[in-house]
């Protein structure tokens, strides 16, 4: 069973995949998921849109851990990034519920001026399918 978790509150955002499947092909594609997104991160903190304090990978055990902080103007970007990964973790879920689990949490400040503030929070089925694939 491979496990996700991707957090994203306000500026601070955590990725943790753990585990293997059973299943070549469902394997591969959790890696090429998550190694697509930490690659992502890398590009955006070397550009400096963004402080990555931790990003490891254990190949073997196949784990990984992200921890970053976005600045104002990567806010957005990350918050898409991650949007359209947790899709794809998400489908992966639904075709292979005994493979993966995804546990997704995004929650942004509203941005609307409202009397007492407030947050804009996703979790779970609320990320947007773009679309659907079908098992053959």
């Amino acid at each position: 069973m491979t496990n996700v978790k991707i957090r994203q509150h306000d500026d601070i955002l955590r990725v943790h995949v753990e585990g293997h499947t059973s299943d070549p092909k469902v394997c591969a594609a959790c890696s090429i998921l998550d190694q697509t997104l930490l690659q992502c991160l890398r590009d955006l903190a070397n550009g400096g849109a963004i402080e990555l304090y931790e990003n490891e990978v254990n190949e073997e055990s196949g784990s990984m851990y992200i921890k970053a902080k976005t600045t104002p103007g990567s806010k957005q970007a990350v918050g898409l990034m991650l949007g359209v990964v947790a899709t794809g973790f998400m489908l992966l879920q639904e075709h292979y519920p005994d493979d993966v689990k995804l546990n997704f949490r995004q929650v942004m400040p509203d941005n609307k001026k409202s009397k007492g503030g407030g947050t804009i929070e996703k979790k779970g089925n609320d990320i947007p399918a773009y679309g659907r694939i079908k098992r053959r």
